[in-house]
């Protein structure tokens, strides 16, 4: 008998974490997947929404289908920014979790991201963006919005404010 967890549910609830955090864990999952995608990023409010904004290459909205296998560039371990991949997981199961919206602008579109009960995310074409990049915009229901963990991502992206070791457990034999 084979037993096999989907663990995309594991983010669809906010047991794993105190709500009073988690509007700083999706801010600092954003930022850090911007300054992946491109060493920089803006991060601020808008209409009463959280945004992070990059000049990448864009993304597909389809990657907030906290359901997908866990498959992504990302998916790698760096010695400065420890294991990636999860990062847009984080952000729908929490958005989900709290009642929140999320609009994601990217590749010359305007997405609503609708959330299914499977997992799946269904982006919902509103009209087009005419910037660079990707601009990702979220709320959490009633929850407020803090952003010192996604200024403490970006600073410590810059390389100088933290010089420490990072997690022993990031690392295997093969890198």
């Amino acid at each position: 008998m084979f037993f096999e967890r989907e663990d995309w549910k594991l983010f669809r609830n906010m047991d794993t974490l105190p709500k009073s955090k988690l509007s700083m864990l999706v801010c600092k999952e954003l930022a850090d997947n911007a300054l992946d995608t491109c060493g920089g990023c803006e991060i601020g409010y808008e209409g009463g929404f959280f945004y992070v904004k990059d000049r990448g290459p864009g993304l597909d909205p389809e990657m907030f289908s906290i359901s997908r296998p866990l498959r992504s560039s990302k998916y790698l371990r760096l010695p400065t920014r420890g294991a990636l991949g999860n990062g847009l997981r984080v952000v729908v199961g929490a958005v989900v979790a709290s009642g929140g919206e999320l609009y994601v602008s990217t590749r010359g579109k305007n997405y609503k991201i609708n959330f299914q009960n499977n997992g799946l995310a269904l982006p919902e074409s509103l009209s087009d963006y005419h910037e660079a990049g990707t601009k990702i915009s979220f709320t959490l229901g009633e929850m407020p919005i803090i952003l010192a963990w996604a200024h403490m991502a970006i600073e410590y992206a810059r390389g100088e404010t933290y010089r420490g070791k990072t997690s022993p457990y990031w690392y295997t034999s093969e890198n």
